[in-house]
């Protein structure tokens, strides 16, 4: 129903909605797990878009091949980093999401993810310094090449793309039956409650969170 979003002086109005209708801040161990699941649905869905432009370049020139790369290395950071074990949340849990060879396939793309991407070794090819000889056998010229093979060159790009679909799928319908819950709690509630809500108030942060510290 959600048809926009306005922020004002820290007042949230959600357009969409019957005219009347309030904002109201909830905190219950449901609506605590749903913000946790809310975080890895984004993130799940940035990575669903970004591997469908990945495939949008199906023959890709040379700028688009670049942009793949920077595309599928962002999908394979985001989608690995909702199962890292030091997770600021409670990571995913891949034995509850995939069954069988989904969970050593979760696996791989995370070795992949810390070998190629995130440490950039040099899986296949390597970084070679190189002379190039005349035919009178005199140095011409060198060259330093770095030869690589980048991620979504891989067969794991599809894999990942397969992975993603099942953990968002997983992941939505938890977070549905969680919204549900929700609904069905807070129309429980005696009409005064209900009635004294408070209205939610998105808070500002005063202190700036990337300054140097010292």
């Amino acid at each position: 129903m959600v048809s926009g979003i306005t922020i004002n002086n820290g007042s949230l109005e959600i357009h969409g909605y019957p005219l009347g209708s309030s904002i109201h801040s909830v905190a219950t161990p449901d609506a605590e797990e749903l913000n946790r699941l809310t975080i890895f649905r984004s993130e799940l869905k940035r990575v669903e878009y970004w591997l469908a432009k990945i495939e949008e370049r199906a023959i890709p020139d040379l700028e688009d091949s670049d942009i793949n790369h920077a595309l599928a290395d962002a999908a394979l950071l985001a989608f690995s980093r909702c199962f890292d074990f030091d997770h600021p949340l409670k990571p995913l849990r891949a034995k509850e999401i995939f069954k069988g060879d989904g969970r050593k396939q979760v696996e791989r793309l995370r070795n992949v993810r810390h070998k190629l991407v995130a440490h950039a070794e040099q899986v296949v090819g390597g970084v070679f310094t190189l002379i190039v000889q005349s035919p009178e056998k005199q140095a011409i010229e060198t060259l330093s090449l770095n030869i690589s093979i980048p991620f979504h060159a891989l067969g794991e790009l599809e894999c990942l793309r397969q992975l993603n679909i099942q953990a968002l799928n997983w992941v939505s319908a938890k977070h549905e039956g969680l919204a549900t819950n929700i609904v069905k709690w807070f129309n429980g509630l005696p009409l005064e409650i209900r009635s004294s809500a408070p209205d939610f108030v998105l808070k500002s942060q005063s202190s700036d969170p990337f300054a140097p510290k010292g």
